[in-house]
């Protein structure tokens, strides 16, 4: 409560500002507040507090990154997905700096040494390709993007069809481009001349709505004439008959695990 300062004497002590940790992430994350709940969660247990840091292009997540440098913040926790200046920066700030950092993910570069967090993609993918094999469904597709994530997810799948004695056939294999529009990979798969899949596992909520869509246009019931199983929450999934499994991941538990990287560091 009190401080004693040369020349001065007996004074009440400044309030001192919590530690704080950055989060860097781009605008509109899937499940952004579950994630920060849980780093709240145990920055509020060391007494120190989080700032969001969002982003709505490269350029801007490479001005944030850079500003890190100034040691406004004790670590951060960053999505992995980022250019090679912003690489090179963040390995110079975790080993010349020792500042620390973890990484919501895998990060797309193989040389980034900074932590990262298991979100169990991998296991996700193992988990929806064996779910749909036990139902009998052994023609499965996969409807993906290109970004660290998936690639995790798709690395599960594999290894489960392996398992399975099941043919991991690329065609089946489709990635959701920029450009593309809603429901382009689907309709790829199902318009397969030979031997189309029976089953199709969506990394995200959108493609797979899309999706269902272009099977309801085709006459195609989900579920009995159609496996599918999606990743992450899927709102609407209970309402078909039968109703979409769906694979979820715990953002809470992911943001805490996260956090606390930074604090059994510092």
């Amino acid at each position: 409560l009190l401080e004693i300062k040369n020349g001065v004497g007996m004074v009440v002590a400044q309030k001192l500002e919590p530690d704080t940790v950055a989060v860097i992430v781009p605008k509109a994350l899937y499940k952004l507040d579950e994630l920060l709940a849980g780093a709240k969660e145990l920055c509020l247990q060391h007494k120190s507090k989080i700032e969001v840091l969002e982003y709505s292009s490269q350029e801007e997540q490479e001005e944030i990154i850079f500003s890190l440098a100034d040691k406004k913040y004790k670590g951060a926790i960053i999505h992995p997905a980022f250019s090679d200046e912003s690489k090179d920066e963040l390995n110079r700030l975790r080993e010349e700096v020792e500042f620390p950092i973890a990484l919501l993910g895998r990060a797309d570069q193989d040389d980034v040494r900074c932590w990262r967090v298991d979100r169990h993609e991998f296991k996700a993918g193992y988990m929806a390709a064996e779910h749909l094999q036990q139902q009998n469904f052994f023609r499965i597709g996969i409807v993906i993007s290109r970004n660290s994530y998936d690639l995790a997810f798709l690395n599960g799948y594999s290894q489960a069809m392996r398992e399975y004695e099941a043919l991991v056939r690329d065609p089946y294999i489709q990635y959701v481009e920029d450009e593309d529009v809603p429901g382009d990979a689907t309709r790829e798969l199902l318009s397969l001349d030979k031997r189309p899949p029976k089953a199709i596992i969506y990394t995200h909520p959108e493609d797979a709505i899309a999706g269902l869509f272009v099977m309801k246009s085709r006459g195609i019931v989900p579920g009995k004439e159609m496996g599918v199983v999606c990743f992450g929450d899927f709102p609407e999934a209970e309402k078909y008959e039968p109703a979409i499994t769906v694979v979820k991941n715990d953002e809470n538990e992911v943001g805490r695990k996260a956090a606390n990287l930074i604090f059994r560091y510092l």
